[in-house]
């Protein structure tokens, strides 16, 4: 299990140097599709926590594709 661990850290570690690197290579473009993906993530969460019966994709999308596109 330690293995397992030590592994995970490794992983994180390259990709938190490889989302550094992208920053500083690409920095609009790496704000932007983190700003998506996380505005993506929060609009899948809300709609879980106001009960909806089924996942509205075309919402999420768009909301994230709206705060890449202006607020990233």
């Amino acid at each position: 299990m330690a293995v397992w661990k030590g592994n995970l850290s490794v992983s994180l570690r390259r990709c938190w140097a490889f989302y550094r690197l992208m920053l500083r290579k690409h920095t609009l473009q790496t704000q932007m599709v983190s700003t998506s993906l996380l505005w993506g993530t929060g609009d899948i969460l809300s709609q879980q926590v106001e009960g909806y019966p089924k996942l509205d994709w075309w919402r999420t999308i768009s909301t994230a594709g709206f705060a890449g596109g202006f607020l990233g």
